[in-house]
């Protein structure tokens, strides 16, 4: 790409998905099943936006080494993403088995 080249706004689209994470953390925060939910639903949506974002971003901002045909940002993304997408997988099936403690009023 040369520098006449149209872009697409890489760090708009960032800021305008990580806009969206909050709402969607908003929404769960009164519906969490185990402590930590919150964290690994963010972890888990803030890197998938970080790997598809980077599909877009001008190759001229990025100056590290790349693997595979990806920068090593993307790839440390989708280990990431999966990394915490199975802690949050194994911790919503625990949290079912748990029984949850009733509170006397």
């Amino acid at each position: 790409l040369g520098v006449d080249a149209p872009w697409h706004p890489a760090q708009l689209y960032e800021s305008l998905l990580m806009v969206l994470i909050f709402g969607v953390i908003y929404a769960l925060r009164r519906r969490k099943r185990f402590e930590g939910e919150l964290m690994l639903v963010y972890l888990f949506l803030a890197s998938w936006v970080r790997f598809g974002v980077e599909f877009f971003r001008s190759p001229i901002d990025y100056r590290g080494p790349d693997f595979w045909g990806m920068p090593l940002t993307q790839i440390f993304a989708l280990f990431l993403a999966l990394t915490s997408g199975g802690l949050w997988s194994h911790a919503w099936r625990q949290s079912a088995t748990v029984p949850v403690p009733k509170v006397n009023p």
